[in-house]
């Protein structure tokens, strides 16, 4: 009776020793509603009891609004969440003031280029007629006023606008997200912005070739204010053009000390320009993981070993296991921008019947 009672206990004391080695990091891709599909995963990982051994969550865009909410909130409030609060509307408010600049704008040229047509269709001009030259020169301003517009929106140092609000998904961060439990939480949470400046030496250096990682990662517990911890969700996820760009100063703590240089971030996940909507990095180097599970959110994906040995990170020895979306999940019109209630549950289940798929292979996670 004795042995048996020892051996149970010593079995006990073995299973506790192994949970508390297995350390894990979740990495969260970036995708708009395709996000939904990342819910999923975290209910199956709760389920299979592996979200305790969580150690740290990296997310970009939308997979940082996610590694927040899932550090803070039950599996099964975020599923509620995504279904009724996480929409069109709460993602894509319209900024009235704004579409009118952009109007007025637009609006302007396009009476001129109507007026002369209408004046080319009446008369039937020659071809080489003054109104034809004026309609081609009305053309020229349009496509040069255009191209200024971006010019000034990506290399001005201020701040740059974005057609559409951000109020609801601020409020929803701020009702969702506990500063203070934030701070409280044994896993570090990683965010991954992009300086604008760094999207302009992209696109305004035509020789530009390769790829170099401009992405820069923040720590929302490392924070002293629930602010910054709302600014930096919000510029993980400003996509140029939508979305403002977000401010941060030296109150944003990076790398555990003030941030050196204030300046303008959008969404980190503009891999074409440095950025990483792949967010690994910071897993492969953090020395308190030793398993990191990479979520995509397009069925083709695979970090493979290329795209890790070009971000200038290696495995290090670390496991690492891919939860790949078994079907497609829409292109940007009917997945990214897709809120819709009954897509948001379609992709809750597929991510949470791929990832039990995924993860009952790695016995020694589970058990």
């Amino acid at each position: 009776m004795k042995k048996s009672i020892l051996l149970t206990v010593f079995c006990i004391f073995l299973t506790a020793a192994g949970a508390e080695e297995k350390r894990i990091g979740l990495c969260l891709s970036g995708g708009g509603a395709k996000g939904a599909y990342e819910a999923g995963v975290w209910i199956a990982m709760e389920q299979m009891h592996l979200t305790d051994n969580i150690t740290a969550v990296s997310g970009t865009s939308v997979g940082a609004l996610n590694a927040a909410l899932f550090t803070n909130v039950s599996p099964y409030s975020v599923k509620k969440l995504w279904k009724t609060q996480i929409g069109f509307d709460s993602v894509l408010t319209p900024d009235f003031d704004k579409y009118a600049d952009v109007l007025s704008f637009t609006m302007d040229y396009s009476r001129t280029l109507l007026s002369l047509y209408n004046e080319y269709k009446e008369n039937a001009l020659s071809d080489d007629s003054p109104f034809l030259k004026s309609l081609e020169q009305a053309g020229t301003d349009l496509a040069s006023s255009v191209a200024n517009y971006l010019k000034d929106y990506f290399t001005s140092g201020k701040g740059a606008k974005g057609i559409f609000s951000r109020s609801k998904l601020t409020a929803i961060i701020e009702e969702n997200i506990d500063f203070n439990s934030l701070k409280d939480k044994k896993a570090k949470i990683y965010v991954t912005c992009l300086r604008k400046s760094n999207l302009a030496r992209k696109i305004m250096n035509i020789s530009f070739t390769g790829y170099t990682d401009y992405s820069e990662t923040f720590i929302l517990n490392e924070q002293t204010s629930a602010e910054n911890v709302t600014k930096l969700l919000l510029a993980s996820s400003a996509m140029p053009g939508i979305f403002d760009t977000v401010h941060l100063d030296s109150s944003v703590i990076k790398n555990g000390s003030s941030l050196s240089e204030d300046g303008e971030y959008i969404d980190g996940g503009f891999e074409n320009a440095g950025g990483q909507n792949i967010p690994v990095k910071p897993l492969l180097k953090d020395e308190n993981v030793d398993t990191v599970i990479v979520v995509y959110l397009r069925s083709d994906s695979s970090l493979g070993d290329s795209k890790i040995s070009r971000s200038g990170t290696k495995l290090n020895g670390k496991k690492l296991i891919e939860i790949v979306p078994s079907q497609p999940l829409g292109d940007l019109v009917h997945g990214t921008l897709n809120f819709n209630e009954d897509q948001i549950d379609s992709l809750i289940r597929l991510g949470y019947t791929d990832a039990r798929k995924a993860l009952k292979e790695h016995t020694d996670l589970l058990y």
